[in-house]
């Protein structure tokens, strides 16, 4: 029978058995995805922005075509992820300009309106490439514009004839990139939308019927790509993208502000809302290049380096932690340790902590007095995002998560799970922060590179925390009483005698705890000397020594070199804490933490003596 027309609630139909049909091919995708960069989250970037699309068009009750069309660009360009994300929301951004006022559209207005969406796709990129995406959806829509301006009385007939173009375009894409020849495989974003179009004409057909997908038309596994492991191949380290809205914004404005931060730039979108996405070392400037031009309403930083170490990963565990552990950089690197950032407020603007905010700015706005500087944990959703993109590599997740006294970013990770899979997930409280989370997340860690089981790991993070020391202190409590994290009748006292505590965090209570008193001008060196005597405490030298800082590179430098003097066999590392954990403990603040021998889990010596 012929399809002469479509409306709204065909479209909204068919997109969403499409985006089914992506979803259970997104591992697919992820295996042959190497250009731009070879992160392997190409599937699950298209399938996220086809997801988004859908639950936008699903609210949508309107038969109009122009209204459920609005509806799929909009929720694209709010859920799109990566580069082929973001070129399939403008995609979808051209293909809803051109039908705005269309109750429904036959053959000829159909090819004005796929041949508005291709020209917006093509536009969204300053230097496109052939063998991409972008050809394919090119010989798409040139082959569909045809077919339906001279033989178009059937949608179904020229639909199927455009998609037969579209995989002999796909097919030929690795004889236009190289870096596609070399792997053996062709377009990930190419391949992505082909498998969109698919999905459109098998439910057309009536082949998926009720978005049940018969089970002779799953995808058979595809070639995965031959590929090196080599993270320095990837010149820009982070995937960034960010979505900006204002009143009237200019795509050509958004593009000359990020193109010098980096490359794989797409700036996508409309007057009103514009996505953009960049490879760059440097988010933090990427975001306020594009504030500068409008509000900022969601943006991310992900690390496509690890992300290209996964690809490799044959352990059977994967950790995950939140930013508000301090690990040295090359530690996150080398023990493949995954991170969901907290968020960090500044007045109505929202940054994710490490990811999109410089320490400095912080600082800035606590020294100035100001009390817009808030924290938050993590959504629920973004633990699902990276537990799913995890569970194509790993067989479980172990979650040493920030201690649950501290904050509720442990209830979102085990939301995450639930959302997820929570029968392949462990969230593990460490009951402390900072360095000290980052030692018992490195245990672990180690545990999980060596092949352990879920339950060896574990063990492994919670014997870590029954031997984690830690002291810590700032010039002044001001910011840990705004935070609510300390107060007491203790800590009263010591204000009022103009003594300023040291704490400690033991596990067991997972709140800080007083470890002493300095003079207001002694801190530093009262922290130095309870960390001395911890470590003499000890029947052997740590093996290592982690010293954090906010601001305070310098008083950091001088404590490891006297610690190195004491312990001359440790490793020891300095980290600057994150945006998070520097509005709680203010500027100067520094904070000391090494494995124990065991017992006295958090203990460090001293009591009320002062400096």
């Amino acid at each position: 029978m012929a399809v002469r027309y479509l409306d709204g609630i065909r479209l909204r139909r068919a997109a969403a058995a499409a985006a089914r049909w992506v979803a259970q091919r997104q591992e697919n995708l992820n295996g042959i995805n190497v250009f731009p960069v070879p992160d392997g989250d190409t599937g699950t970037n298209i399938a996220a922005t086809l997801v988004s699309a859908v639950e936008r068009a699903q609210r949508v009750r309107d038969r109009a075509l122009g209204k459920v069309s609005r509806a799929l660009a909009d929720g694209a360009l709010y859920g799109a992820s990566g580069n082929s994300g973001a070129i399939l929301a403008q995609f979808f951004e051209g293909f809803a300009e051109a039908l705005e006022e269309s109750d429904r559209a036959g053959p000829e207005e159909l090819a004005v309106a796929v041949l508005r969406a291709n020209r917006s796709a093509q536009a969204a990129l300053a230097r496109p490439r052939e063998g991409t995406i972008l050809t394919v959806m090119r010989a798409w829509s040139d082959r569909f514009r045809e077919r339906a301006t001279t033989d178009g009385t059937d949608l179904l007939a020229v639909f199927g004839d455009a998609l037969e173009t579209a995989r002999e375009a796909l097919a030929r894409t690795p004889t236009q990139l190289k870096e596609l020849a070399r792997a053996g495989v062709v377009d990930a974003g190419a391949q992505g939308f082909v498998y969109f179009l698919e999905g459109m004409l098998h439910f057309a057909e009536g082949r998926m019927a009720g978005m049940v997908i018969e089970a002779g038309d799953h995808a058979a596994p595809l070639q995965r790509a031959t590929i090196v492991e080599d993270p320095g191949s990837i010149q820009f380290r982070f995937c960034t993208e960010c979505l900006v809205e204002a009143e009237a914004l200019r795509v050509a404005d958004l593009r000359a502000a990020v193109e010098p931060l980096g490359d794989s730039v797409v700036v996508a979108g409309s007057p009103r809302r514009i996505r953009v996405h960049v490879h760059t070392d440097q988010p933090e400037r990427v975001f306020e290049a594009v504030g500068a031009q409008g509000r900022i309403v969601h943006r991310k930083a992900d690390d496509m380096r690890a992300q290209h170490a996964d690809r490799f990963a044959r352990e059977r565990v994967a950790i995950v932690t939140d930013t508000a552990a301090d690990i040295p950089e090359r530690d996150l690197q080398r023990l493949r340790i995954h991170t969901v950032p907290l968020r960090v407020y500044l007045g109505r603007e929202v940054y994710l902590d490490k990811q999109t905010l410089n320490p400095d700015e912080v600082y800035e706005r606590l020294t100035r007095g100001e009390a817009d500087v808030r924290t938050s944990q993590p959504p629920p959703g973004d633990y699902a995002a990276l537990y799913r993109y995890l569970f194509e590599h790993y067989g479980s997740i172990v979650v040493p998560s920030l201690s649950a006294a501290l904050s509720g970013t442990i209830d979102a990770a085990r939301r995450g799970a639930d959302l997820a899979d929570p029968a392949r997930v462990e969230v593990f409280d460490t009951g402390t922060a900072s360095i000290a989370q980052g030692l018992v997340v490195r245990a672990a860690a180690e545990r999980a590179l060596a092949g352990a089981e879920p339950a060896d790991v574990v063990a492994a993070a919670r014997d870590a925390r029954s031997r984690v020391r830690l002291v810590l202190g700032a010039p002044t409590l001001e910011y840990f009483e705004r935070g609510g994290r300390v107060g007491g009748r203790r800590m009263r006292l010591a204000r009022w005698l103009r003594l300023v505590p040291l704490l400690t965090i033991p596990p067991e209570r997972g709140r800080p705890r007083l470890a002493g008193v300095a003079r207001r001008g002694h801190v530093h060196r009262k922290i130095l000397e309870r960390a001395e005597a911890a470590v003499r405490k000890e029947p052997r030298p740590p093996e290592r020594i982690w010293i954090a800082h906010a601001a305070a590179a310098e008083v950091a430098d001088a404590y490891r070199a006297r610690l190195a003097e004491l312990a001359p066999g440790a490793r020891i590392e300095v980290v600057e804490v994150g945006p998070v954990l520097g509005a709680h403990a203010g500027p100067g603040s520094v904070a000391v933490a090494f494995l124990g021998a065991g017992g006295g889990a958090g203990e460090v010596p001293g009591g009320m003596a002062d400096g």
